[in-house]
């Protein structure tokens, strides 16, 4: 999601020469969203605008929102790591420029937001929130360049599912799982668990083996084949 800043108008926008009121925010419960900040400063003459970096003497950006009207309430979210970065617009005239913007991760995955939401996905489906941009120089400068932005946090869909009712059955426990079975080899349940038979091959009757006798007298014993 592109901003564009006027540091001049203190106005938000999403289109670089955009009108002169602060846009909406329109954002989903759950998300992990890529912003892209540009500052700009109104010039005279067809572009209007021109982008511009940090003005002295700030250093550091606060982007945050909290819901509408609730300002004892805590924060819904918060991103105050900001990255500088140059990407190339196109100018729509076969040209393109340089310019310098400030790129963040923008995260609604918080207990907050959650919160806000609550569990039943028939209650709220979206919730009224205020945003504010702030610069500041991570000590006394401090300028709330955006102090009350409108917006709407909306209910992220998947979390609105009830729980499913078609669910598998129970794995079940491993006496109740048939192991390997060769060719003249066989683990058979009777009906009183799992037993090992081997094959007479010439009357194809299986025969189940078991070991009997005292330790050091251990013998095999071949049951009557069935």
């Amino acid at each position: 999601m592109d901003l564009f800043l006027n540091l001049d108008t203190e106005y938000v926008t999403r289109e670089r020469r955009g009108a002169g009121s602060n846009t909406d925010l329109r954002l989903n419960q759950g998300d992990n969203r890529k912003i892209r900040l540009f500052l700009t400063k109104s010039i005279a003459g067809p572009e209007l605008i021109e982008f511009v970096g940090l003005p002295a003497p700030y250093t550091l950006i606060q982007l945050a929102g909290r819901k509408a009207y609730d300002l004892e309430g805590d924060e819904l979210f918060y991103q105050g790591v900001w990255t500088q970065t140059t990407v190339t617009l196109d100018e729509g005239t076969d040209s393109e420029v340089d310019v310098t913007c400030y790129e963040a991760m923008l995260s609604t995955r918080t207990e907050t937001i959650d919160t806000l939401m609550g569990e039943d996905a028939t209650a709220v489906q979206e919730a009224n929130i205020l945003w504010s941009i702030t610069l500041t120089d991570g000590d006394e400068a401090e300028w709330t360049v955006v102090p009350r932005g409108a917006g709407v946090m909306f209910r992220d869909i998947r979390r609105g599912e009830a729980a499913p009712t078609d669910l598998p059955p129970s794995y079940p426990e491993s006496d109740q799982i048939a192991p390997i079975t060769g060719v003249n080899f066989r683990f058979h349940n009777p009906g009183s668990g799992y037993v090992f038979q081997v094959k007479n091959t010439s009357t194809s009757k299986w025969h189940t083996v078991t070991i009997e006798g005292a330790t050091g007298s251990e013998v095999f014993v071949l049951e009557a084949g069935v």
